[in-house]
């Protein structure tokens, strides 16, 4: 089993981090706290970005759907047509 899919795995991400920088400076953990947010947001618009691709592609196949439709239309036999185009 992958660590990432471990419940616990955040919990010690967190832990590990908090020991590792307990003692820098403010400007470092700045530092660290932007990257973090620059990482997350990355991933934020990464994931979303594969949402929409998911979505484009669902919307296809539906549209595929509708093309195979089977409906029986020898019922508009009767419909009237003018041919004075």
């Amino acid at each position: 089993m992958p660590l990432e899919t471990n419940p616990n795995y955040t919990v010690f991400l967190e832990n590990t981090f908090r020991d590792l920088v307990v003692s820098s400076d403010v400007d470092t953990l700045k530092k660290l706290s932007v990257m973090f947010n620059a990482l997350a947001n990355e991933k934020s618009k990464a994931q979303k970005t594969t949402n929409k691709k998911k979505k484009a592609v669902k919307g296809a196949k539906l549209a595929t759907f509708r093309v195979n439709d089977t409906t029986n239309y020898e019922d508009d036999d009767d419909l009237e047509f003018d041919e004075d185009y």
